[in-house]
């Protein structure tokens, strides 16, 4: 292991090369010299790539991979990692983001014994992206959530609980590699006992599940050292404009058979509120903890099918009516029912949240909205704030 590289960047890539190349760039004007940055690119006519990275022959903290034949998201990720040489990894998409801050901490996860990371990520809407409810208004903005510093130490499999009981709709403060930064002893310890990196069709959920049963020591910060990126071509951006469903064979970016061993409590269709559920129980059954899937909420999973595909209600009603036991079926379709109003306060509380933000209040019900022409101006806000902040570790 090169002892020089605290941190391994990695970044996964494929035809993406107008976010990719100003990342790369911004992150690559920092002094420090404790990183690298590993792109592993699926592109099939990487020209412009071997062009571009061109320039960067004299820094060795750029390490630029290539391979032409289709690759599925997970073979992009298991490939790109195993090129990794730093202590600690952070994954990244090509759009996203990551501060110069995130050195000096992971220096201090270093000497504190700390396994893994996971942080209050800002998000950045690329220029160009439009949103099915909000449209240009947030394009070229930077939106942050929380910047108070206050650092946890967090049990793993408590927070998992509480992903699993809010339907798999996202991570809250579980370790990640994706989003966040893992050592790589966590991660070959995951190797070692599923035989791969990833236990799941999707790489960020079903990492993030088995990180919780291999991370012996895990804390959050309430500070955006990562960026959450949207750009138009990606699947953050496909999800803006609500566009990231599909049949599951049609979905390119899974592994073969993924279709073939869907579980049976979830809906056999792609989309977000399938995907990540369906990557915790792979995760869950292939890390030998198959008793944390009863605790997966699919009342919530089904309520959010409902309310956020509006085209196919008529079918995930007919599921969740076929799929219950008919002595349970009054119970089941109250608390989807239930699940579903709690979803339309919290889909309200969202509205009026981004409504201001869009009518020219800037800060406020704790989200802040500032103008980034790019991901550079992003990273750099973010940075300043840090230093404006005293943020030292």
């Amino acid at each position: 292991m090169d002892i020089d590289r605290i941190l391994s960047i990695v970044i996964p890539t494929k035809d993406r090369y107008q976010t990719l190349f100003p990342l790369v760039e911004k992150m690559l004007q920092w002094e420090d010299l404790s990183f690298e940055i590993i792109v592993h690119d699926n592109t099939y006519d990487n020209v412009k790539a071997v062009d571009y990275f061109g320039g960067y022959t004299n820094d060795n903290r750029l390490r630029y991979f290539h391979i032409a034949k289709p690759l599925v998201a997970i073979d992009n990720y298991t490939r790109a990692f195993k090129e990794a040489k730093g202590k600690y990894v952070c994954f990244l998409g090509d759009d996203d983001g990551i501060i110069s801050q995130a050195l000096p901490f992971v220096r201090w996860m270093n000497r504190n014994n700390v396994d893994s990371a996971s942080f209050n990520c800002a998000y950045y809407a690329w220029p160009g992206l439009t949103m099915k409810y909000y449209g240009d208004n947030f394009s070229g903005h930077l939106i942050t959530y929380g910047k108070s510093a206050k650092l946890e130490y967090i049990d793993p499999k408590t927070e998992l609980l509480k992903v699993l009981h809010n339907g798999a709709a996202g991570f809250l403060k579980m370790p990640r590699a994706y989003h966040g930064i893992v050592s790589r002893e966590c991660l070959e310890r995951i190797y070692e006992s599923t035989g791969t990196y990833f236990p799941g069709p999707v790489a960020d959920m079903s990492n993030a599940v088995a990180c919780c049963f291999h991370s012996i020591k895990h804390v959050y910060l309430d500070f955006p050292i990562v960026i959450s990126g949207a750009s138009p071509k990606s699947m953050a951006g496909r999800g803006a404009v609500q566009q990231a469903h599909s049949k599951i064979e049609d979905e390119k970016t899974l592994p073969a058979g993924t279709a073939e061993s869907w579980s049976t409590i979830l809906p056999p269709y792609y989309a977000p509120q399938t995907i990540w559920p369906e990557g915790a129980i792979k995760a869950l059954q292939n890390t030998g903890n198959e008793r944390y899937i009863r605790e997966l909420n699919l009342c919530r999973i089904y309520a959010a099918l409902i309310m956020y595909t509006p085209k196919k209600r008529r079918y995930f009603l007919k599921y969740v009516i076929n799929s219950a036991i008919w002595y349970r079926l009054p119970k089941r379709l109250g608390k989807v029912t239930a699940s579903f109003l709690l979803l339309i306060v919290l889909r309200g509380i969202t509205l009026t949240k981004n409504s201001l933000m869009m009518f020219g209040i800037k800060t406020g019900l704790g989200q802040e909205k500032i103008a980034a022409q790019s991901i550079g101006e992003a990273i750099d806000y973010l940075d300043e704030q840090a230093v404006r902040q005293e943020l030292t570790f």
